[in-house]
């Protein structure tokens, strides 16, 4: 495969964590330069969703979570030395995000990871990983977390 840019999405959980590896991987093999990218779902978007009432968040928490965000993002960094890496903060819809992002890009391949849910559990909490798969303009490598292979 040869590839210049792989992007490896983490929404910070140890499934995505499985999947940085090979990600790593990837851009090492192919030259590529990795684009780590968490999305992040503002409390506004969030509230509007879940609180007909709304709640107000301060924009003094909203600065301060974006920053935790922004270093927690930020040190994650690829397991195989010199794979030239750039990290993105994004905010909104998971897979929404992750897609438009790789088009407008040109992203070669996508690399996420997956919590290996199945059943109810999958359908109240819905497949950020799925709907990528589903929806990509390119490959999609998708990892199933460790631990969930022995459940």
């Amino acid at each position: 495969m040869t590839a210049e840019k792989i992007l490896y999405a983490t929404d910070f959980s140890p499934a995505s964590d499985s999947a940085l590896g090979f990600a790593s991987s990837l851009a090492s093999d192919s030259g590529a330069v990795l684009h780590i990218v968490h999305v992040g779902v503002s409390h506004a978007d969030a509230f509007a969703t879940t609180a007909p009432y709304g709640y107000a968040i301060s924009e003094e928490v909203e600065l301060r979570e974006r920053r935790e965000r922004q270093q927690k993002l930020n040190s994650l960094q690829p397991t195989v030395a010199g794979v030239t890496c750039e990290h993105h903060d994004l905010e909104g819809n998971p897979a929404e995000e992750v897609l438009r992002f790789a088009e407008e890009e040109g992203v070669d391949m996508i690399v996420v990871g997956s919590h290996g849910r199945t059943g109810l559990s999958r359908m109240l909490m819905g497949s950020v990983a799925e709907e990528i798969v589903r929806r990509a303009d390119c490959p999609v490598l998708v990892v199933k977390h460790a631990a969930s292979l022995t459940e």
